[in-house]
């Protein structure tokens, strides 16, 4: 497609409503349900000059995405937060200024839907939990909790939700047992 920023895609996911996002390496993208593709390179998006790496969608519509923005001047790349797109529309970034987040440094997000849980990793700062329904944040890392390492690469849910953490200093699972 030569109306993304790059065909060095990083990401791509659909949301509820059908539109698929797209990360790649020069910015975003949106396909919208009648196909039309929204460059965010070309708009004044805050979105621009960021590439999304990860997304979830909680029960009622809103989108939360971790982002990339690599500077090519500088020959250097950094996580640099947490975007919300709420279902009304809007779009804000989530910061450690604005919310209960340890670090700008995101790494991925996942949405656990039955206690409407949002995990964020980070590269440097623990396992952040945000409850969704109490609006409470709660951060875990070497020094607080049983985890071995404060630097999460990777995370997933298993079939009966229990989380399991990448880190390297080794796996760990979060069970509810």
């Amino acid at each position: 497609m030569k109306e993304l920023p790059s065909d060095r895609v990083y990401f791509a996911n659909r949301d509820s409503k059908g539109r698929l996002w797209i990360g790649t390496f020069d910015g975003s993208a949106l396909i919208d349900n009648d196909n039309k593709l929204i460059n965010f390179e070309k708009s004044d998006s805050i979105l621009k000059g960021k590439c999304i790496t990860s997304m979830a969608e909680d029960v009622n519509g809103n989108i939360f995405f971790t982002v990339f923005e690599f500077d090519f001047r500088h020959k250097k790349g950094e996580s640099t937060g947490l975007f919300v797109l709420s279902s009304d529309g809007t779009l804000k970034e989530l910061t450690i200024k604005n919310s209960g987040l340890p670090v700008n440094f995101i790494e991925e997000v996942l949405y656990e839907k039955n206690e409407q849980i949002l995990w964020i990793s980070t590269r440097n700062a623990g396992l952040t939990r945000y409850d969704l329904i109490n609006d409470t944040w709660e951060n875990y890392h070497n020094k607080n909790s049983n985890l071995p390492s404060s630097r999460i690469l990777d995370m997933k849910f298993d079939s009966k939700n229990n989380l399991f953490l990448a880190t390297d200093q080794g796996l760990v699972k979060i069970s509810k047992e």
